[in-house]
């Protein structure tokens, strides 16, 4: 009998003290008060700055092209001698004087303090215009045949220094235009640019329903550097988007009488 005895009284002190502490458990956890997150202590918690930015934009450029003048000058009055219906050859100083050079614009930069910015831009712009006509001419109506294709491309690189006199747009939410507009603050910067254009021009008159005739080709290229003064404004637009609107002149240090010219840029701002 005592061998049955011994095991019960074992089991009996081994569980006796699990049910005591499983109690005890219980008893603590629910005693301990809620545990409560106010999320209104996070919300109030200010947002960590943005000190870099992505710029994408549009330059209106009014360069001098002076070397077309050539076209205008000398070209045009010969073909239309010729040929008298002849309205003249397409160039890009038609395209400049309507306001269609606009090549892109792409940087990359970070905040060095309230008042300053450094990005680094670059980009490709390449353009072809063409001329193709067939006039009558003055030789007995023999019609005149005239191909003219001019081509222009140029890489540029550089770096872009921004001062803020009054410190820089705040990012933050605006209800309206009204808003954005008054918390515009101006903007004045210089760029140092690096240029690899070039041009390539060729230019056929035929006479006749002959293919072959008078046959011209012209292209040159140069490295130029060059430095732009620019002014404008940024307005703010919510809490990572800006837009930027200046005005600024190009000079370079060579063919300045082909590149150098006024430019008015409007670009989109984004911070990260």
């Amino acid at each position: 009998m005592y061998i049955f005895i011994v095991p019960i009284l074992v089991l009996s002190t081994l569980v006796d003290p699990i049910s005591t502490n499983s109690g005890a458990l219980r008893t603590e956890i629910l005693s301990q008060e809620p545990i409560s997150i106010d999320l209104q202590d996070r919300k109030d918690e200010p947002e960590k700055e943005r000190q870099w930015f992505f710029l994408y934009g549009m330059v209106r450029a009014y360069p001098k092209l002076q070397s077309e003048r050539l076209l205008k000058d000398i070209f045009d009055p010969i073909v239309s001698t010729i040929a008298p219906g002849y309205d003249g050859t397409r160039t890009f100083t038609d395209l400049r004087n309507k306001g269609l050079l606009m090549p892109p614009h792409i940087a990359f930069g970070r905040i060095l303090s309230d008042k300053f910015a450094l990005s680094i831009h670059g980009g490709y712009s390449e353009g072809v215009r063409r001329t193709k006509r067939r006039e009558n001419s003055i030789f007995l109506g023999v019609p005149l045949s005239t191909r003219v294709s001019i081509r222009r491309y140029s890489t540029y690189l550089g770096v872009d220094l921004d001062y803020y006199p009054f410190k820089m747009a705040k990012l933050q939410q605006y209800t309206n235009w009204g808003e954005r507009l008054k918390a515009a603050k101006p903007t004045l910067g210089i760029r140092i640019n690096y240029n690899r254009t070039g041009y390539d021009a060729r230019a056929r008159m035929a006479l006749g329903w002959f293919n072959r005739g008078v046959a011209v080709h012209l292209h040159n290229h140069w490295a130029l550097p060059g430095i732009t003064l620019v002014a404008g404004f940024d307005i703010p637009l919510n809490k990572r988007n800006v837009m930027a609107i200046n005005a600024g002149y190009t000079w370079f240090k060579k063919q300045t009488h082909d590149f150098d010219g006024p430019a008015f840029t409007l670009a989109w701002k984004y911070f990260f």
